[in-house]
């Protein structure tokens, strides 16, 4: 499904992805039944309704845009199925499989917000994943797979000087959602195709501002005893320009969060499921640090 206002035609895309119920059962491992499935959809849906009003009051003109989880999966999952190459996964929401899953993603460090790429929690380490990425298809040509790009930086790092240091060739390139522009790098190197291409003005995952996700953080020196069944982030309010929401507007938007955040607590704990927010940090600057994540309401402590 996708909801589209066209405002003009200079307007820029913003686009709102779902994608909390398979964040839940792919990444945190907590199995939903249909029901509270479904309800978390619909606040989804009613968090992409309110968003849009706020955005209205942006100086910037944007073409506005919903994507269903559902129907990227659905794509996305009859696009791989026509190739013939083995197929290496970026992302790890969605749950389509491949034969190889690379759990890389940006690192922000929340003193000096410098990144890296760094595995996620619970993954070998970068370097043991491109060893097995090495002995499984060094010399071979491979297709890729990642659920979509904004810049295109971390993947196309990955293809243009990862994959040649052992041979491996790419011929196809399938993403879910992604920027014309940056479409355009990858046709350089391999087939592209998209399932869903715009022109970003932005491009937000509703599990960001809804504190299920972030610019994920190093666990290291005081962060380095956090479990690794949950996330640690940066979430987006401390960052206006992460949302492309204006400063005059901030206050509005975070307030928008706050209850949508709330409304998902109480849903998935008549579920029997806690949905975890806690600070753990606060950086030098004033960065506050996150450990979040859904588990069990029976297996806590």
């Amino acid at each position: 499904m996708e909801k589209a206002i066209s405002l003009d035609k200079r307007c820029k895309d913003y686009v709102v992805s779902m994608g909390i119920v398979p964040l839940i059962r792919n990444r945190f491992g907590v199995d939903l039944d249909r029901f509270t499935a479904s309800k978390v959809r619909d606040i989804e849906l009613e968090f992409a309704d309110e968003l849009r009003s706020v955005l209205a009051k942006e100086k910037q003109c944007y073409d506005y845009h919903v994507l269903d989880d559902k129907e990227i999966v659905t794509g996305i999952q009859k696009t791989v199925a026509m190739t013939k190459n083995p197929l290496v996964v970026y992302d790890d929401v969605y749950g389509i499989k491949g034969d190889l899953e690379i759990s890389s993603t940006r690192l922000t460090d929340p003193d000096s917000f410098e990144t890296v790429i760094g595995e996620r929690p619970g993954a070998a380490t970068i370097e043991t994943q491109r060893q097995m990425l090495a002995d499984m298809f060094a010399g071979k040509t491979i297709d890729v797979y990642d659920i979509g790009v904004f810049s295109g930086e971390t993947l196309l790092e990955e293809v243009q000087e990862t994959y040649p240091k052992y041979g491996i060739d790419v011929e196809n390139i399938f993403l879910g959602i992604a920027n014309k522009d940056v479409v355009k790098k990858f046709s350089d190197i391999a087939n592209v195709c998209v399932l869903n291409d715009f022109v970003f003005g932005e491009w937000l995952e509703i599990r960001d501002p809804l504190f299920l996700d972030g610019r994920k953080v190093y666990r290291n020196g005081n962060l380095s005893h956090i479990p690794k069944e949950t996330q640690l982030i940066i979430p987006y309010s401390e960052n206006a320009s992460w949302s492309s929401i204006s400063e005059e507007n901030m206050e509005r938007y975070n307030g928008l969060c706050s209850k949508y955040h709330g409304k998902l607590k109480c849903i998935l704990k008549e579920a029997g499921l806690d949905l975890i927010k806690n600070e753990v940090y606060k950086s030098k600057t004033g960065t506050s640090v996150y450990e979040v994540g859904v588990k069990y309401l029976s297996r806590r402590a």
